[in-house]
């Protein structure tokens, strides 16, 4: 067990440590920590342009949050507690697009916003409007990080709905309420701690999102903290220590939150509707708004996924970008996919993708069947130091992961930097948790008479765990490591902090193609990108269902 522990500690303790440390000295002109100084947190609290920064972070968490939460809301109810129609095209299209990498969402409403985009070429043409949007502004970073978040609350949301006792609003009803009032009176109480809980986490990921702030805030001028951190790595010589002190106050904000939304969940009893009385499962019968609820569910499934990808595919066909309608299809080509397929970085970048996804899976799994089993089932003392080890992580940002990983590998004598171990090492550190998660909840599913029987058979803890244990949790960790690989190849805040010329990823390829003006060329790679992805997807899926694995966020 301590063993595990000392894996884990290696894993999480010193990037922490290691921003802590650099958030307190000067770095010189080579990047290393000079002096020791306070001055870092003094300009981060007293300097106009720092308290700007924390305030376009909270600005945009706070409009990502209350749009996502009212997207996505607004959609599970229409699913789960109505009658409307299209109800399967929406949970699709719901994990659709939570599958889609950020950065490529992120590409697509630039593309679809930009001044050049369809948006703004329809209100000059029919309107006979100037730019009405202005696509690198803080209101798109809302409207597109919101849109983003959209899917996550749809899918926390839809599960509260779908436990919830169909007879009190029936009761509602039945008293004369009609369907808004017994929505707002009845439904939306009833929901209020899991929204909360919910609303709390889409808020703590969209003040440590990277891909939206870097690609529609940093070319308008909005710095928020992440691309705070991300610019004063940047820099020449780099500013580690300001860099560092972003980086706490980060730390912090997140683990208050997450604190909090623990707290809030804990106390969610008091609104139990799901108890030992039973309920059948009832939708209300909207009536006349059944048309208007099923338009709902289109209109997302058209601007929250048929543009993005449509727009990006037309991107990927044409010699130089232009709005539908705006170029002639006899100039429609292949040649932006036979050049990215024809260079060896981006093919590198996708064999790296897969061979970091592989390792990362592999290794999370590995670690966290033993963890989560001296956690679940010994009475080992200093257990609980494994939990909250595994933990560590949740705290900590992506990019200040990346920061931190790349600022300590670079002081120790370990030959990591610049390959792709290093990013192994950071990804393992970073989706322990989901690992534990998935690990503990396995766990709780196999009854500990089965261990006994093991035992009372002569079988020693080791030989118990291989043969009895290690064969029933097979498929709890085939689904943490469906569910780490998906999401280690889409990674993109702790990637562009640790790739190397050598140690491009498909994520940081995609990122640094669209940064450089070869727009065509980076949606031919995202539309690669996301068919690969779509066929990994697909594969997983079936051996998932073949195995009754069921795989969540």
């Amino acid at each position: 067990m301590w063993l595990v522990a000392a894996v884990f500690a290696l894993l999480t303790v010193p990037p922490l440590v290691t921003v802590v440390q650099r958030s307190l000295y000067t770095t010189d002109f080579i990047g290393e920590p000079g002096t020791f100084t306070l001055d870092n947190y003094k300009h981060l609290f007293t300097q106009g342009a720092s308290l700007r920064v924390v305030g376009n972070s909270l600005t945009l968490a706070a409009g990502a949050t209350v749009l996502a939460l009212v997207v996505g809301g607004t959609l599970a109810w229409v699913v789960e507690r109505t009658d409307a129609r299209g109800r399967g095209v929406c949970r699709v299209a719901m994990l659709l697009a939570l599958a889609m990498p950020y950065v490529l969402y992120a590409m697509s409403w630039i593309l679809l916003l930009g001044p050049n985009g369809p948006v703004n070429q329809a209100a000059r043409h029919w309107f006979g409007l100037g730019q009405v949007v202005k696509p690198y502004s803080l209101p798109v970073m809302i409207f597109v990080e919101g849109l983003v978040s959209a899917p996550l609350a749809f899918l926390l949301l839809a599960a509260v709905l779908r436990n919830m006792d169909p007879s009190l609003e029936e009761c509602a009803q039945v008293s004369g309420a009609g369907v808004g009032k017994t929505l707002s009176r009845v439904s939306a109480p009833l929901v209020t701690p899991g929204g909360i809980a919910v609303a709390m986490l889409i808020f703590v990921r969209a003040l440590e999102a990277f891909e939206v702030p870097a690609m529609v805030g940093l070319p308008g001028g909005v710095t928020v903290m992440t691309t705070r951190i991300y610019l004063g790595t940047q820099r020449q010589p780099p500013d580690y220590g300001g860099a560092g002190a972003y980086a706490v106050l980060l730390m912090v904000a997140v683990g208050v939150l997450l604190a909090l939304s623990a707290r809030i969940t804990r106390r969610g009893a008091a609104y139990a509707t799901v108890t030992g009385r039973g309920f059948r499962p009832h939708r209300i019968r909207l009536g006349r708004w059944r048309s208007l609820a099923t338009a709902l569910v289109w209109l997302f499934v058209l601007v929250g996924l048929v543009a993005p990808i449509g727009l990006l595919v037309w991107a990927s066909v044409l010699p130089y970008y232009a709005a539908p309608g705006q170029i002639p299809t006899r100039l429609l080509t292949l040649h932006n996919y036979h050049a990215v397929l024809g260079q060896p970085a981006l093919l590198g970048s996708i064999t790296n993708t897969l061979l970091i996804g592989v390792c990362t899976a592999t290794a999370v799994c590995l670690l966290t069947a033993g963890a989560g089993w001296f956690v679940a089932r010994t009475r080992l003392r200093g257990r609980w130091v494994l939990e909250q080890l595994g933990g560590i992580p949740l705290v900590i940002p992506g990019i200040i992961m990346g920061l931190g990983v790349s600022a300590f590998y670079l002081q120790v004598p370990i030959a990591v930097y610049g390959t792709i171990w290093i990013f192994v090492l950071a990804f393992v550190a970073r989706y322990l948790p989901y690992g534990m998660r998935y690990t503990g909840s396995g766990l709780v599913q196999i009854g500990r008479e089965l261990e006994e029987a093991a035992v009372m058979s002569g079988a020693k803890p080791g030989r118990t765990f291989a043969r009895i244990v290690l064969p029933l949790l097979m498929p709890s960790l085939a689904a943490a490591w469906i569910f780490v690989f998906l999401v280690a190849g889409k990674e993109l805040s702790m990637s562009v902090l640790l790739s190397s010329p050598d140690t491009q990823v498909m994520a940081v390829s995609l990122f640094d193609l669209f940064n450089n003006g070869q727009i065509t060329q980076s949606a031919a790679f995202g539309v690669v990108w996301t068919l690969g992805l779509g066929v990994c997807v697909a594969l997983l899926s079936v051996i998932a269902r073949r195995a009754r694995i069921e795989i969540q966020g």
